[in-house]
């Protein structure tokens, strides 16, 4: 059976982080939603309006709107999703304040999805960019190489571009003085690039190991869902690949026009189902 179609990556992560956190399917829309406003509102597809900041805090009053009712549904009545265990939180033996609450399901939910499901659409544009890489992947159910194809990926596709950080002390990086106080902006990309840390870093490989790659961040700031971010990508992308033959682009790929977090928004694939 042949057909084409513009393959969406957006709900599978999606929807992993909502079960988890108790979110029903009818809501998950309304959060796809929130989550483009806030993160893509620089493109003007998913912007609301011509106004950027405006279409940011459109979003984000959603959110917060919505998780505010769904957190005072789970204090008053618990059903033992992470919602349920989130809300009942104590720190020092107090309850979370709730915007703080509301805050932590804002970076929960969005890293949880947002992230995925752009290192998933790029993962898939790369393979099909390296026929080579893709057959292998076909060829095997070795789950060693699948774990390495995810990481290359994550790799590869550079989805979080910066954050800022602030300098605890001073330091001296590459022959940069840099003065406790000083504000850094970070760009993963071009550290997952570096080529005094990798072998020939402008080139895909599925089995490239060791991968010390930064697309989960680094020390305190390490992603905590990078475990099931990496399953997310390898079990989607293999059974997809494992249904799916004579995969191949359809048209031209778009990405997003953004700065912050990066991805392809439009693959459009015609494909033939094995």
């Amino acid at each position: 059976m042949a057909g084409a179609a513009r393959v969406s990556a957006s709900w599978h992560p999606l929807r992993v982080i909502s079960e988890i956190m108790g979110i029903p399917a009818e809501d998950q829309g309304d959060l796809l939603r929130y989550t483009n406003l806030v993160l893509a509102s620089t493109d003007p597809e998913f912007r609301a309006g011509e106004d950027i900041a405006a279409s940011v805090t459109e979003g984000l009053q959603g959110f917060f709107g919505y998780m505010g009712a769904l957190v005072a549904d789970r204090r008053a009545c618990p059903v033992g999703d992470l919602a349920s265990v989130l809300a009942a939180a104590e720190i020092d033996g107090a309850p979370m304040r709730d915007t703080e609450l509301i805050a932590y399901f804002l970076a929960m939910l969005t890293a949880g999805h947002d992230t995925t499901r752009n290192a998933l659409s790029g993962g898939l544009l790369a393979l099909l960019q390296h026929p080579e890489q893709l057959a292998e992947l076909r060829s095997t159910d070795d789950r060693e190489i699948w774990a390495t194809a995810a990481n290359e990926i994550l790799r590869w596709t550079g989805v979080v571009v910066h954050f800022a950080r602030t300098a605890q002390e001073d330091c001296t990086v590459d022959g940069q003085e840099i003065q406790a106080g000083d504000r850094l902006a970070l760009f993963y990309p071009s550290a997952n690039r570096d080529a005094e840390v990798y072998d020939a870093p402008d080139e895909f490989r599925i089995d490239r190991d060791p991968n010390p790659h930064l697309a989960f961040g680094y020390g305190e700031h390490y992603c905590i869902g990078q475990a099931l971010a990496r399953l997310e990508i390898e079990i989607l992308l293999r059974e997809f690949l494992h249904r799916v033959t004579d995969c191949e682009l359809a048209g031209p790929v778009q990405h997003l026009s953004t700065s912050f977090v990066s991805g392809v928004k439009h693959l459009p694939l015609r494909y033939r189902l094995g």
